[in-house]
């Protein structure tokens, strides 16, 4: 059983681990969720190439997200390059992002 999204959102909000994001949905309707936000630096063919890898995590419950929507975070837009992969309980999942133009 895990614990209800107010209690998730206040430990994160808390400590800083959360950041707002927003979604379209399919009727035009707008909403906000709470993401942790992870940028990983990368580093390719022997330290000659840096890359960034872009994701986040997320109450599963709280958006209905899929492969290719754009989302917002700090004014920047991200797309999903694949579908969410929910954690073994399903309360989380993690979706891997791309930074838009």
């Amino acid at each position: 059983m895990g614990l209800p999204d107010e209690i998730w959102e206040a430990i994160g909000s808390v400590h800083g681990m959360l950041k707002t994001a927003t979604f379209q949905l399919p009727n035009g309707n707008g909403m906000t969720f709470k993401v942790g936000l992870k940028r990983p630096d990368v580093l390719d063919m022997d330290d000659f190439v840096k890359a960034t890898d872009y994701s986040i995590e997320y109450l599963t419950s709280a958006v209905p997200l899929k492969r290719g929507d754009v989302i917002r975070i700090d004014g920047t837009a991200y797309k999903l390059t694949r579908p969410p992969m929910q954690d073994a309980d399903g309360e989380f999942s993690t979706v891997m992002l791309e930074v838009l133009p």
